[in-house]
C-alpha cells in the first residue's frame, strides 16, 4: 500500500480531476525468477514482473489483451550465461540488466551480449556490445527492421577485487533497501572501471554519440574496529549531436556525474552518509553545448520520493519528473546536487527502525526560475523480518519543497509550496 497527499506541490483542487488530489492504492506484485542449469558451466536465466495489480482497476475476468483493467505480465529478463576453460572464460548473451560500475548513467533492461576474461584470482577483463529500448518503431518482421534507428551501447571494462562488478554492475542492489549500513562490514577493497560508448541514432537527423569513462571504487576504512565502508563514483561524458542546437547545428557535450558514500554498522547501530552531484547545462537552451548528465536516475541515495524508493519503483521519484527523457536517459538541466543520511537501529532480532533525512538543490538556478532549493525529504520506519522468507516494512515521510523544486514539478502555479506526505506498508515473501 502508498499514499502520498499529492504529486506536485500545488495545493491547488484539480477541478477538472473528479479524483481529487491525494494519489495511491492497494497492489500485489509477483516477480518470479527462474534458472535453469545444463550442465556446469551454462544456465538459462528468466525473470518476469508480475506488476501493479491494483486492486481497485485489475480484473481477473478481463479476457481482452488491450483492456484497461487487465493483468499484465512484463517479461524483464532471458539470457545465456555460460562460463569455460576452468572459469577464466565467461558469457552473457540475451535480455538483461545491464549497469556501468556506477549505475548512475546505464542501468537499464536492455539486449547485450558480453564476454570476459579473468585474469588471476582478481582481476576480470569484459567487452560488451549491446542495443537499448528506443521510441522510433520499426517493425517486427525482418524485411521491416533495420539498424538505422537504434541505439547501441557498447565498451570494455576491468574489475579488480574479490567484488562481482562491484557498485551496482551485478545486479540490482546499487541501493541498500534499509537506507543504511549496506556493505559496511565489507573490508575487501574493490575497483572497477570502464569506458562505455553510445551511439543515438533513433531520431532522423540528430545522431547522437557519447564516451563515457566511469569508476567505480569501494572498500573498508581505517581500522576494522571502526566498521567503516566508502564508496567513490565518477563519469564524464564527452560527445556531440547533430541538429542539438535550435538553428539545427551541432552541438557539443561535455557533462559529469560524482557520488561518494561513507557507512558503518556498530552494535544495532548503522549509519550510511551519501553525496551526489549531476552536472548542469548552462542558462542557454539549444545553443552549441550541452553540459546536463544523461542517467538512469540510480543511485545511492536512500531518499524514497526525492529519488526512486527501492522497495518498489513507482516511477514518479521527483529526480525523474524534473528531468527531460531524452533517448532512454533522464537529462536535468538544472543539474542537481543532493545529500542524505540514512540511521538504522536494530531494536530486536526481527524489528529495525529507520530515519533518513535528505536535501536537494539545483547546480544552475536560471533553469530553475532563478531558484535554488529543491526541497527535503524525511523518512521514519520499522523493518520487519519474521525470518528470510518474510518480511514488511511500515513508514511514514514528508517532502518539504524549496522555490526550484516547485518550479521543476508543478504543472500550474509554479511557485506553489504545499508539502507531499507520503506513506507506505508492504509484506514481502521470498521463495
Amino acid at each position: 500500500m502508498t499514499l502520498r497527499g499529492d504529486n506536485d506541490f500545488d495545493p491547488a483542487e484539480p477541478h477538472y480531476n473528479d479524483s481529487g488530489q491525494t494519489v495511491g492504492g492497494f497492489a500485489t506484485i509477483c516477480s518470479p525468477q527462474f534458472t535453469a542449469h545444463m550442465g556446469n558451466s551454462l544456465a538459462i536465466f528468466y525473470d518476469a514482473d508480475l506488476a501493479l495489480y491494483h486492486w481497485s482497476a485489475a480484473d481477473p475476468a478481463q479476457a481482452a489483451a488491450l483492456g484497461g483493467d487487465v493483468f499484465v505480465a512484463r517479461h524483464r529478463q532471458l539470457y545465456l550465461d555460460g562460463a569455460g576453460l576452468d572459469g577464466r572464460l565467461g558469457f552473457r548473451v540475451g535480455f538483461q540488466r545491464f549497469a556501468d560500475p556506477t549505475g548512475l548513467m546505464i542501468h537499464h533492461w536492455l539486449g547485450l551480449a558480453s564476454a570476459s576474461w579473468r585474469i588471476g584470482d582478481d582481476v576480470r577483463l569484459t567487452g560488451f556490445v549491446g542495443q537499448m529500448p528506443d521510441r522510433t518503431w520499426e517493425g517486427v518482421v525482418l524485411d521491416g527492421n533495420n539498424f538505422n534507428r537504434d541505439i547501441f551501447v557498447y565498451g570494455v571494462r576491468a574489475d579488480v577485487g574479490k567484488a562481482d562488478g562491484g557498485g551496482a554492475a551485478g545486479a540490482d542492489g546499487y541501493k541498500a533497501a534499509n537506507g543504511a549500513g549496506a556493505n559496511a562490514d565489507s573490508r575487501g577493497s574493490t575497483l572497477s572501471a570502464a569506458v562505455h560508448a553510445i551511439e543515438d541514432r533513433h531520431e532522423m537527423g540528430r545522431r547522437l554519440w557519447l564516451i563515457a569513462p566511469n569508476l567505480h571504487l569501494a572498500g573498508g576504512l581505517g581500522p576494522t574496529s571502526y566498521g567503516l565502508h566508502g564508496s567513490l563514483d565518477a563519469v564524464i561524458q564527452v560527445g556531440g549531436q547533430e541538429g542539438g542546437q535550435l538553428g539545427g547545428g551541432a552541438a557539443d557535450i561535455f557533462a559529469w556525474a560524482a557520488q561518494a558514500s561513507l557507512g558503518a554498522t556498530r552494535g544495532a547501530l548503522a549509519w550510511r552518509l551519501n553525496l551526489l552531484a549531476l552536472s548542469a547545462d548552462d542558462s542557454h537552451d539549444g545553443n552549441d553545448f550541452d553540459g546536463a548528465f544523461r542517467g538512469a536516475a540510480k543511485n545511492s541515495s536512500a531518499t524514497r520520493l526525492l529519488t526512486e524508493d527501492e522497495n518498489r519503483d513507482w516511477f514518479d521519484n521527483l529526480d525523474e519528473r524534473m528531468s527531460a527523457f531524452r533517448g532512454g536517459f533522464f537529462a536535468l538541466r538544472a543539474g542537481l546536487a543532493l545529500s542524505d543520511l540514512a540511521l538504522s537501529w536494530q531494536a530486536s532480532p526481527g524489528l529495525r527502525a529507520q530515519l533518513i533525512v535528505g536535501s536537494a538543490f539545483v547546480l544552475e538556478k536560471a533553469n530553475a526560475l532563478g531558484e535554488t532549493y529543491v526541497g527535503s525529504e524525511v523518512q521514519v520506519g520499522v523493518d520487519l523480518r519474521h525470518d528470510e522468507a518474510l518480511g514488511g516494512l511500515i513508514s511514514a515521510g514528508v517532502v518539504l519543497p524549496g522555490a526550484a523544486g516547485a518550479a521543476l514539478v508543478n504543472r500550474l502555479d509554479l511557485g506553489a509550496t504545499e508539502p507531499i506526505w507520503m506513506a507506505t506498508a508492504s509484506l514481502t515473501a521470498r521463495f
